[in-house]
């Protein structure tokens, strides 16, 4: 009987799913559509930024991080799935609100959709970074089999935070704008272009309990350094990115009753 109970469910929720990649398809597609490059557009975004940071860091200011060109690259695309997932996110109510009206669509592939989408982007992105990793003087290794359990602690941590201001900002759209100051902020808190040990130790908390500093050191140790990262900081920032998760679905859950009223 218990059986029997649970099966149609889950039969929506499969549904859902592929419904869910069937529309991040679609975006994906629609996203480059008519344009002559395509989906290398997905890279050129990262690339510009590395072209650009690369001469001002690499070259006039003497960066002497090592690797710096790997080190760079690596920090932008996983950097820039995080930034453009979490604004994305944020605002996919209001930008798709016909998906509201769908039927037999849960309102959470909304977010998902949107956040999905722009990971695309990233997974472009890997085969230059590993790229550029062999050509600044690295090596791939094994230890890179972590690398897609780093980005599902990542997907959990931008779908937990854009659910949450999501459902914030179909109530109040001044959070949209402050998402996308909070995030250019976020862009220098994060050593993206520079180490952490460049910092003065006083400042070193800031750093150190930003999740995405974390994470980012932690994707750095697989694919750059080629080692083990550090378990206990990855397994810290896991917790901390279920937690973010379990609080936004639950106020996406919460709010998302009312959102066609409020559109």
């Amino acid at each position: 009987m218990t059986v029997l109970i649970m099966e149609p469910r889950f039969r929506k929720q499969r549904y859902a799913f592929e419904l869910c990649l069937h529309l991040v398809g679609r975006e994906f597609r629609t996203r480059y559509r008519r344009s002559l490059l395509g989906w290398f557009w997905s890279v050129a975004v990262p690339l510009f930024r590395f072209a650009v940071l690369g001469v001002v860091f690499g070259k006039l200011l003497k960066n002497d991080t090592t690797n710096f060109a790997s080190f760079l690259f690596s920090g932008l695309i996983f950097w820039q799935w995080f930034a453009s997932g979490v604004a994305s996110a944020t605002k996919s109510v209001l930008q798709r609100s016909d998906l509201l009206l769908r039927p037999g669509l849960p309102r959470w592939t909304i977010p998902l959709t949107s956040v999905l989408t722009d990971g695309i982007d990233l997974v472009a992105s890997l085969p230059v970074l590993f790229l550029v990793v062999v050509l600044d003087g690295g090596s791939l290794t094994p230890w890179l089999l972590l690398l897609p359990f780093t980005l599902g602690i990542e997907l959990l941590l931008i779908l937990g935070l854009g659910m949450l201001l999501c459902a914030g900002n179909v109530y109040l759209r001044d959070i949209g704008f402050l998402v996308d100051i909070s995030l250019l902020m976020g862009f220098y808190v994060t050593p993206i272009f520079y180490s952490i040990m460049s910092i003065p130790q006083k400042w070193r908390w800031i750093i150190e309990w930003n999740p995405m500093a974390t994470l980012l050191q932690t994707q750095r140790d697989i694919v750059l350094l080629g080692h083990a990262p550090s378990f206990v900081s990855l397994f810290r920032v896991a917790a901390i990115a279920l937690a973010v998760f379990a609080v936004g679905a639950s106020a996406y859950k919460y709010a998302s009753p009312g959102f066609v009223d409020e559109l």
